[in-house]
């Protein structure tokens, strides 16, 4: 017998025999508002809600929008939801101790015959229906989310299982908003990296498909429909067959208002989105202020041009990385005629030592540095304490619209492993035994390579902290190439009398070059689960 045959044969039994079945009798809400009992009967790993005859609500004139409060939950389950046509099962993955609240639409002409709660493994604990609420559509949620202990899922996200593939479907909820901002948050659990597709489909029929390079264990996608220019009506997230566990998955209009009116408020971002985004979605002339999905106290200031970058980050460059000049502040003069760098990276505690030391000296900064600084307060990258500036959290990275787009991926990249080492200190601390394991020679080359990039190479933080992202900039298969084939015929025309060394690096050290490097990627991954070579994970698909 059909399994929801029996099941609704066995309510009808319930119906007749209410002195046998009977139990808790949680509140449902009608069309007109009066309050209707439901009855309860547990069965195996199965709770069932069902009406009396006489009690069941009549078919709804209108789209009609509930929430039910669910308690006692303690494995995941499915809500089952029986109408006169067709059920609605929303599959839950709640954890131990959660309560949830679940949101479902009844189509206009159908109605309500019962509902069945069913745990998804063999337990004696079932889940309790506590109340059903009739909703305004201002109440409805939509999406799914685990939040401090409190599960929210609405129907409008559905698993499909065709040909081997998982496919979750996100119909969009986002009101009279003219944008929004989807987080999808999932555990990927293969260790054999498979790509993870994503389409966003728009109310006029846009259409974009991102491909997405998952990390092993937890990820988290943030896609801000101001980065790509339209706002979506359903969301497509597809993977291999049992890699992809959903934990997450929501829309956010409230953050449009938040970012237009609070210019100090980042955009949430991976850096694909934030190297393709339209210019003209800038709120800013000059730049664009965005936070990394990964790491949310890492701050990365997308700048118009290299003229604009300089006046904000020349000078603390000078200061915090160049020889002759670190804890120096230098006048514009002094600097005018040097280059500092085309891409940045500073932690929280080298921007603080900055601005206490331009404040003690009274020293005027360029109006980039002075809103610079408001930047940082405003996101505690800095904040002061009393007459002085401390250290907060995270830090600030920064690319420029001048730059290619090849180099626009290198240097994101480059600073983005920067900022992995600023957050994680076990990562510092595996990069730090690494370096210390580099033979002498070795050591010698990277200094070397240093002190041609104008890096302080007594600086051994920032020292380990380079010898880390020119290793892992580029794919483990493109570190010869680059270093052998591009930057040691540069060295050898830059420093004649080290010809001798740097071939004798060339004719033996390609090993050691490369176990150096593939150490650096096994760290990185194994603390952060992260690959090496870009940290560019979500790449739109050319049409």
């Amino acid at each position: 017998m059909n399994k929801t045959l029996f099941k609704r044969l066995f309510i009808a039994v319930c119906v007749l025999s209410v002195l046998s079945c009977a139990g808790d009798k949680p509140v449902f809400l009608s069309k007109e508002g009066e309050k209707i009992k439901l009855y309860k009967t547990e069965k195996d790993s199965s709770v069932i809600y069902s009406f009396k005859n006489s009690s069941k609500p009549a078919p709804y004139d209108t789209e009609t929008l509930f929430k039910a409060d669910i308690g006692g939950i303690e494995n995941p389950f499915t809500f089952r939801i029986l109408l006169d046509k067709e059920d609605k099962v929303l599959d839950v993955s709640a954890v131990k101790g959660e309560t949830g609240s679940l949101y479902f639409s009844i189509p206009t002409g159908h109605s309500i015959e019962g509902f069945i709660l069913e745990n998804k493994v063999k337990s004696d604990n079932l889940p309790a229906v506590e109340k059903i609420d009739m909703i305004d559509s201002s109440d409805f949620f939509s999406g799914m989310k685990h939040e401090n202990g409190k599960l929210f899922r609405s129907d409008t996200v559905l698993l499909e299982k065709v040909s081997g593939q998982d496919t979750y479907k996100y119909s969009v909820f986002s009101g009279s908003s003219m944008c929004t901002e989807i987080t999808a948050d999932f555990d990927y659990l293969n260790r054999i990296r498979e790509t993870v597709k994503i389409v966003l489909i728009g109310k006029l029929g846009e259409r974009i498909a991102y491909n997405y390079f998952p990390l092993h264990g937890e990820n988290s996608i943030v896609l801000n429909s101001r980065l790509f220019g339209f706002l979506p009506s359903s969301v497509e997230i597809s993977s291999a067959e049992g890699n992809l566990q959903l934990r997450n998955l929501y829309a956010n209009s409230d953050f449009c208002s938040k970012y237009e009116n609070d210019l100090f408020l980042p955009v949430r971002a991976g850096f694909g989105l934030i190297l393709h985004a339209d210019r003209e979605s800038w709120r800013n002339d000059e730049y664009e202020l965005y936070s990394w999905n990964y790491f949310p106290d890492f701050l990365i200031i997308d700048t118009i041009d290299y003229s604009f970058q300089a006046k904000m980050f020349k000078r603390l460059a000078f200061y915090v990385e160049k020889p002759g000049s670190r804890g120096v502040i230098r006048t514009n003069e002094e600097i005018e005629n040097l280059h500092g760098w085309n891409a940045h990276d500073y932690k929280a505690a080298d921007l603080a030592s900055f601005f206490n030391e331009t404040e003690k000296l009274d020293f005027p900064l360029n109006r980039e540095e002075e809103l610079l600084e408001k930047i940082l307060l405003e996101n505690n990258v800095i904040k002061k304490e009393g007459e002085v500036y401390a250290a907060g959290n995270g830090g600030i990275l920064s690319v420029s619209r001048e730059s290619s787009g090849y180099l626009r991926r290198i240097f994101i990249t480059h600073e983005g492993y920067h900022g992995v080492f600023f957050s994680s200190p076990e990562f510092r601390k595996r990069c730090e035994v690494i370096w210390d394991e580099v033979e002498p020679e070795m050591k010698e080359f990277w200094k070397l390579f240093f002190e041609y990039k104008r890096y302080d190479t007594e600086d051994h933080y920032l020292l380990v902290n380079e010898f880390m992202a020119y290793n892992l900039q580029q794919p483990l298969d493109r570190v010869i190439p680059y270093y052998f084939g591009h930057i040691i015929p540069r060295l050898i025309d830059r420093y004649p009398e080290k010809e001798e060394f740097l071939n004798m690096i060339l004719d033996n050290k390609e090993n050691q070059f490369l176990s150096d490097a593939e150490k650096l990627a096994f760290a990185l991954d194994d603390v952060a689960s992260m690959p090496a070579g870009s940290l560019i994970l979500l790449n739109r698909e050319r049409s």
